[in-house]
């Protein structure tokens, strides 16, 4: 995962703490679309 797919994905500090971990814990595949709809899914839960 690239620094700037991190950056377009999470604006946010935590956040990419917590999609770098995920994705180094393998927790998320390398799979650039499912990442995106994986955190944006999580995202959009937290405001609603």
């Amino acid at each position: 995962m690239t620094e700037e797919m991190v950056n377009l994905i999470a604006p946010y500090d935590e956040h990419k703490w917590m999609l770098v971990t995920l994705y180094g814990a393998g927790k998320i595949l390398n799979d650039a679309w499912r990442v995106i709809s994986m955190f944006l899914d999580n995202s959009v839960s937290r405001i609603i």
